[in-house]
């Protein structure tokens, strides 16, 4: 009996030793898959706030780009390029060109597509009057427009270049150097069959004036010989 009992002995404390082993182990397996899920919580949170960074790096970066965006377009010139009728002699064509931004524009380049032509030119012959896109301001550029400085030039007879069937539409390229070096190209549309078609009513032109002043005094020296012509008899 006494070595029954010391081997019930051993064995109950062989069990209670291996139930305990079991529940340290059960223990450490909770505890590791309690820090394997705090380690990819972690790992998640840390993505989240990568992907965050970025996006509002990405943000900043939009927002700078804008920024700067507005303040070189407030600094570039803008050099405007038109054909236009003259507000003082009815049917003539003046070609404008103004910078209307607030900075100087230098080495101004402006690019005309078909070439100029003229009716002038069309009619006389190029050698004698030469053609309008050999100008300097189109072979060499203009070195420096100011700010609201305007240029016009007469281009031509609109008239004239309907009968001669001249071009009248152009595509116009105008590039030129700002105070942080080229600004952005400008293209333009220059379309004068709206010359041609219906108008609008608009003042009479001071060319208009004197014509009509004109008109009235030849009338008037017609009415003047007549009176005259009815004394003598």
């Amino acid at each position: 009996m006494g070595v029954d009992a010391g081997a019930l002995v051993v064995a109950i404390i062989g069990a209670a030793i291996a139930v305990a082993a079991a529940f340290f182990s059960y223990q450490q397996a909770s505890a590791s898959r309690k820090s394997a899920t705090s380690a990819d919580k972690s790992a998640d949170a840390a993505t989240e706030q990568a992907i965050s960074a970025k996006e509002q790096a990405a943000i900043s970066q939009k927002q700078y780009e804008i920024t700067e965006r507005i303040r070189k377009e407030q600094n570039d010139p803008y050099v405007v390029v038109d054909i236009q009728e003259s507000p003082f002699a009815k049917g003539f064509l003046y070609l404008v060109i103004e910078n209307i931004g607030t900075t100087i524009a230098r080495n101004v380049r402006i690019e005309f597509n078909p070439p100029l032509r003229t009716s002038r030119e069309a009619t006389l012959g190029d050698a004698i009057h030469g053609n309008i896109r050999d100008a300097k301001i189109f072979a060499n550029g203009i070195r420096m427009l100011p700010p609201r400085r305007r240029l016009e030039f007469l281009f031509d007879f609109g008239p004239d270049r309907l009968e001669e069937g001249l071009d009248n539409f152009y595509s116009v390229l105008v590039e030129a150097d700002g105070p942080e070096g080229p600004a952005e190209p400008m293209r333009y549309e220059i379309d004068l069959n709206i010359l041609y078609g219906p108008r609008f009513h608009r003042p009479k032109t001071p060319h208009e004036g004197v014509e009509a002043l004109e008109s009235i005094r030849k009338a008037l020296l017609d009415i003047h010989k007549i009176m005259n012509a009815n004394r003598e008899q």
